[in-house]
């Protein structure tokens, strides 16, 4: 708390770890720290609601056990001689490298844990040392009773999510921003001026559409003094090895070496695929290195425009796992959404997340760990923007021509930038369909920023869209997968964003990744080269479409339409924020409305089912709780 008051009572943190306990089932613990004494305190185990002592700092955790699963992995964990207290959402997958030299340095272990070995880097080699050491994905907590300080951390890609809210009264920083609520005086408000990125982008890239609450940059950290306040947000540095990828050899071996690091695990684990290249490959490697009965799961649709069935058999065929198929239909889509709206914590930016959430649901009988290939896409240029910015004057120019039919020579104009091109590739809504919805719509203000970030990359154009995504577009991705696998408690890994192969990847050159295949050019070149060699050229050379779904049809139902009209609409229509209008017609004539117009009104209906879960609810703490969950206060 940052007025300097404190408390005994816990059942505010306790409230806010139980919200989230989905995060971590197994265990689960919580400390109350008197900033100005340096006493450390543990709740008891039983759940009281009240610490010994007053506390004005408190963490609390929730453990999904995948390494070590005895107690010596309980967290919130503190150093043998209990003046530093850690907490560790996440996995470090070279910890266990660094454990001779630490035992040299006089380092003693509990347990087998990463988070026990990323303490004693801590303890050892300080902050800048620890953070330039660790290679996974992570959010970390640190208090220091020698200092006075505390730390939060993220992993370079955004794996993780680490949510912070700050006010006059708090300081706060948790895995899930649903925990803030229980905040006495609390109450969630619309932070209006985000919403012409939301609209634009329908994710906002820092800032949350929530008064106060912001997330912590991939790859950065924040010094908070308990006795003067917040200090500066500012990126670490990670040991960069200085590899070099030549020849689809050795990105074979990076990646190869990368699943394999990714295998380390005391409980059953497996592999999402959805047929394409990135997920194939993953699953090919992890089965190699896990020997039999390796598990793959997969999403499919009645409809065979969307489903990737006969191509997800043949990579369980080739590859000798056991498969599992799980058919996304559309009542689970219609009966789920708020369920995903409420654990996602923002409006829902990709239609397919409730698809993730059905798999992650599915699989956790099967598995408690699942690898995907998130990041292969931003890291080697698979998306078709990245072709059009390499030959921008063409048909990209055209499409883009088309759809700006509001003012067609602001966008040529415009369009002569190459940040604008690489900024605006991977808005949702243009300016002026957007503004038919909310007056109010600035664009500079939601672009802006974004062409700041791409105009600080530097190389190629390539090299620097690439780069441009991974800092921006990445982490929505990632942080729909955190969210919905860690709603059944699965632990979702991304192979591709490996440190040292991420840091490799940069020494492409364009050639490499931009190439022509058998049937035209292709981005990713280089990587489908490898899945040519292990799948074939008819299965690597595909048009694949990603991970769609029939959107039209969900909505175009008789029972989503009445969803529509007695729920959706008129919540829009009373908040009186947004022009209800154009989204009438789009619900009216949907069979016909064009994919833009599909696109806003799906906008709609996921702010409307977030706004509800998140502005219209009241959240109350619950006293005398037994133990609860994750990242908190």
């Amino acid at each position: 708390m940052r007025d300097g008051k404190k408390m005994k009572d816990a059942s505010v943190i306790l409230s806010m770890s139980r919200v989230q306990s989905h995060r971590g089932p197994d265990d689960a613990g919580h400390v109350g720290i008197n900033c100005r004494s340096g006493g450390i305190e543990n709740l008891a185990v039983n759940g009281d609601s009240a610490f010994d002592a007053s506390a004005d700092l408190f963490f609390g955790f929730r453990r999904l056990s995948i390494l070590d699963l005895s107690a010596n992995g309980h967290q919130p964990m503190m150093s043998p001689n209990e003046d530093v207290v850690l907490m560790l959402n996440g996995e470090i997958y070279n910890a266990f490298d660094f454990v001779p030299e630490l035992k040299c340095r006089g380092s003693r272990f509990r347990g087998q844990s990463d988070t026990e070995i990323v303490l004693q880097l801590y303890l050892v080699y300080g902050l800048d040392g620890m953070m330039a050491r660790l290679n996974g994905m992570f959010a970390i907590a640190i208090y220091d009773t020698r200092i006075g300080k505390l730390f939060l951390a993220r992993d370079r890609c955004g794996v993780k999510p680490l949510y912070i809210y700050e006010d006059q009264r708090y300081f706060a920083f948790s895995s899930e921003l649903k925990s803030f609520g229980y905040l006495p005086a609390v109450r969630f408000a619309l932070e209006e001026s985000e919403l012409s990125e939301f609209l634009m982008f329908r994710y906002n890239r820092e800032r949350t559409l929530l008064k106060n609450i912001r997330q912590l940059k991939p790859g950065h950290l924040i010094t908070y003094c308990p006795g003067s306040g917040i200090g500066a947000e500012t990126p670490y540095d990670t040991q960069n090895a200085l590899d070099s990828i030549d020849s689809p050899e050795a990105l074979e071996f990076f990646l190869e070496k990368s699943v394999r690091s990714q295998l380390i695990s005391d409980v059953p684990l497996g592999c999402q695929l959805s047929g394409g290249v990135d997920s194939s490959l993953i699953a090919h490697f992890a089965a190699q290195s896990a020997g039999s009965e390796f598990h793959t799961v997969s999403v499919v649709f009645d409809d065979q425009q969307y489903s990737e069935e006969r191509f997800i058999e043949h990579v369980e065929h080739t590859v000798g796992v056991i498969g599992h198929h799980f058919k996304l239909s559309p009542d689970y889509y219609e009966q789920a959404l708020e369920s995903a709206s409420w654990h996602l914590e923002q409006p829902i930016s990709h239609p397919n997340t409730i698809g993730v959430m059905l798999l992650s649901e599915r699989a956790r009988k099967f598995v408690t760990v699942l690898l995907s290939g998130e990041g292969a896409d931003e890291l080697l240029a698979g998306y078709s923007r990245f072709l059009g910015m390499m030959n921008p004057w063409g048909r990209p120019l055209l499409s883009r021509l088309r759809s700006a039919t509001d003012n067609r020579l602001q966008e040529v104009m415009a369009y002569r930038d190459v940040a604008w091109r690489a900024v605006t590739a991977t808005r949702v809504s243009l300016s002026g369909l957007a503004r038919k919805l909310f007056h109010d719509l600035d664009e500079f203000a939601a672009i802006e920023p974004r062409l700041d970030v791409f105009r600080a990359t530097t190389g190629s154009t390539l090299e620097r869209q690439r780069r441009y995504e991974m800092a921006t577009y990445l982490p929505d991705l990632l942080l729909r997968q955190d969210k919905m696998s860690m709603a059944s408690s699965i632990e979702n890994r991304v192979p591709y964003l490996d440190n040292r192969l991420v840091d490799a990847s940069f020494t492409l050159s364009s050639d490499q990744l931009v190439a022509r295949g058998p049937n035209g050019r292709h981005g990713k070149f280089i990587l489908k080269q490898i899945c040519e060699r292990v799948f074939g050229s008819d299965f690597t050379f595909r048009t694949k479409q990603g991970f769609g779904i029939p959107l039209r049809q969900f909505m175009a139902r008789a029972s989503f339409q009445d969803k529509l009209n007695t729920n959706i609409l008129p919540g829009i229509a009373k908040r009186g924020i947004f022009k209800i209008s154009p989204i009438r017609k789009s619900v009216i004539d949907i069979q016909t409305a064009d994919w833009a117009e599909i696109q806003l009104l799906w906008t709609m209906v996921a702010f409307e089912s977030w706004a509800r879960q998140f502005l219209d609810r009241e959240f109350h703490p619950v006293e005398n709780q037994k133990y609860c969950s994750e990242l908190s206060v």
